[in-house]
């Protein structure tokens, strides 16, 4: 039997492979910019403080998406960003719903990397991640 953690590992790199296939690498400090917006970090940064306490292990998959990440766009900014999310979320699979939180999750699963303002989604993480 899979864990969501398991589940949404599993997610998130079928994901990541396909959002970076089609990137634009021309894009890649649009995107980080993006990132770097209050509207972006405050929301990361809040959701973070909730579970930055929380230990997981997920060293591994850190590492592996590193790799992946940083092998198809050579930008280690942006494979940091996206580690740092991957982390986020999985620390937030067992916690209270937190809605910016699943946001962030569903743009990865639309095969796009979460940047600026996130659109809503109005579904559990946990739904999210076992859909």
């Amino acid at each position: 039997m899979n864990t969501p953690l398991e589940i949404f590992t599993k997610k998130f790199e079928t994901a990541i492979k396909t959002t970076l296939d089609a990137i634009d690498l021309d894009a890649i400090d649009d995107i980080l910019d993006a990132r770097d917006t209050d509207a972006f970090s405050e929301l990361w940064m809040k959701a973070w403080k909730k579970v930055e306490h929380k230990q997981i292990n997920i060293d591994a998959q850190r590492e592996e998406f590193f790799k992946l990440i940083f092998s198809k766009t050579q930008s280690s900014d942006l494979a940091a960003y996206l580690i740092e999310d991957f982390e986020l979320i999985a620390k937030h699979l067992n916690e209270e719903d937190n809605n910016w939180v699943t946001s962030l999750c569903a743009t990865y699963f639309e095969h796009e990397i979460p940047h600026g303002e996130l659109k809503t989604k109005k579904i559990k993480l946990i739904e999210l991640i076992t859909q």
